[in-house]
């Protein structure tokens, strides 16, 4: 039987999941500037950028409950500790990467929009910036279209805040089957009764932080291997039959294809099956952050409209894989440093929550 991932394996498996994530976005979104039909051609057959995305929605669901346990991993960290670490991880890149957008190298319909929607409601505005939200209130961002998964991710950490405070849910298997349970209940009961709904959108998507959740539960004891499989097998069942019944109103769509090799290849890295040894992939997977908020640019930066687009194609591949390494290193990782020198301040020891612990 494979193991599952341990904590000394974190950032090998998950980095090289962010970089499989990553790469598949890239081919996406540079695809559709090179060709303004590649997009409805990836819609009509498989969605490069939705499996992407799918992946790192996995990857949050396996590191950000991981990242809320001490570093022996005997204790969870206080949720002032979380936060102060998610907005150090999270927001230096992304305020940076904004403004150089908005001064340099965002579109001019783009930051035309900002301005007037910055001038109507500026404090709606800054606090839909602020909170990572804006794709809620549909608000125009420099990101052109990135922010949406943003706006997932973010109340993900609320949601997993909850779980802080109340470690039990840890420990409770009721707890984590009635979640689940009901993600999935949510993502099919609106078609099942004919009221396609936004509701049933968002837990669609939560059903992929649910899967990585679900590998962290298992790969840390929280429950039993038996229990996991039951759960995992529901959730695929249940994405596969949401598809099914969106294919059956819409025909193929962006997410049709794409759901099934997202979730195998997180299946095939996190359990193991599959190891790339590659310190350059491994640092492409280190650095997808910043490629993520940055590679939009590129081809606004570098037109190269001279070039066949393969070599159009290339080029800006590299150069947006190229930029993020720095990106990384000069912007993110002294945040990240920061943010890991924070005075111990631990929440309650794992083994002072009751609860029910399963065995393996």
């Amino acid at each position: 039987m494979t193991r599952a991932p341990v904590a000394s394996r974190r950032l090998e498996f998950l980095d090289q999941l962010r970089a499989a994530a990553i790469l598949f976005v890239l081919v996406s979104h540079f695809g559709l500037a090179v060709d303004g039909n590649f997009g409805a051609f990836e819609n009509r057959t498989i969605n490069l950028g939705s499996i992407g995305v799918f992946i790192f929605f996995c990857v949050s669901g396996y590191v950000i409950p991981w990242s809320m346990r001490g570093r022996n991993h005997g204790e969870f960290v206080s949720v002032r500790n979380f936060w102060i670490r998610r907005v150090l991880r999270l927001y230096p890149m992304y305020i940076g990467a904004a403004l150089v957008g908005m001064l340099w190298l965002g579109t001019p319909a783009v930051k035309t929009a900002i301005a007037q929607a910055y001038a109507n409601e500026p404090l709606a505005y800054l606090t839909m910036f602020a909170t990572m939200t804006t794709h809620w209130r549909d608000v125009p961002v420099v990101f052109d279209g990135l922010e949406w998964t943003l706006a997932y991710e973010m109340v993900f950490y609320v949601a997993c805040t909850v779980f802080l405070v109340g470690q039990r849910v840890f420990r409770n298997t009721s707890a984590v089957i009635g979640v689940v349970v009901a993600l999935c209940v949510l993502t099919l009961a609106p078609d099942l009764l004919h009221t396609n709904n936004d509701v049933q959108k968002f837990c669609f998507m939560y059903l992929f932080f649910a899967f990585g959740l679900l590998f962290f539960l298992k790969g840390t004891g929280f429950i039993s291997v038996r229990l996991f499989g039951t759960l995992a097998l529901l959730v695929v069942a249940t994405m596969t039959a949401r598809n099914a019944l969106w294919y059956a109103y819409w025909g193929v769509n962006y997410m049709t294809f794409a759901f099934a090799p997202a979730a195998l290849v997180f299946y095939a890295f996190a359990s193991g099956r599959v190891i790339v040894v590659s310190r350059a992939f491994s640092l492409i997977g280190t650095a997808s952050y910043s490629t993520y908020l940055t590679h939009i640019y590129v081809p606004h930066a570098l037109p190269l409209t001279a070039l066949p687009w393969l070599w159009r194609f290339g080029v800006w591949t590299i150069v947006a894989l190229a930029l993020s390494v720095p990106l990384y290193f000069y912007v993110e990782l002294p945040f990240i440093k920061a943010g890991r020198a924070l005075p111990k301040e631990h929440a309650l020891p794992e083994g002072s929550a009751s609860g029910e612990t399963s065995r393996k």
